[in-house]
């Protein structure tokens, strides 16, 4: 896994943006995975919580997607 600077410039691994930053699971993200801006995610019809958000890891905020299986267990719980 490559290396990607931190803060404090000490390497760490980058994010995979294509597996869950909360459970490493697939998020099965058609925008993580390249597909055009325009192209239907299921993640665009999803509401994510303020506080399900607040769970990201910071290296992995805006850089991976939380699957499905946890914004509905989030969402579930609200």
């Amino acid at each position: 896994m490559p290396a990607c600077p931190t803060p404090d410039g000490a390497p760490s691994p980058c994010p995979n943006p294509n597996l869950c930053p909360l459970c490493g699971a697939p998020n099965v993200c058609a925008q993580a995975a390249g597909a055009p801006q325009d192209a239907p995610c299921w993640c665009l019809k999803m509401t994510f919580t303020p506080e399900l958000l607040a769970r990201l890891p910071d290296a992995e905020r805006g850089m991976s997607c939380i699957c499905q299986a946890c914004a509905n267990a989030a969402s579930a719980s609200v």
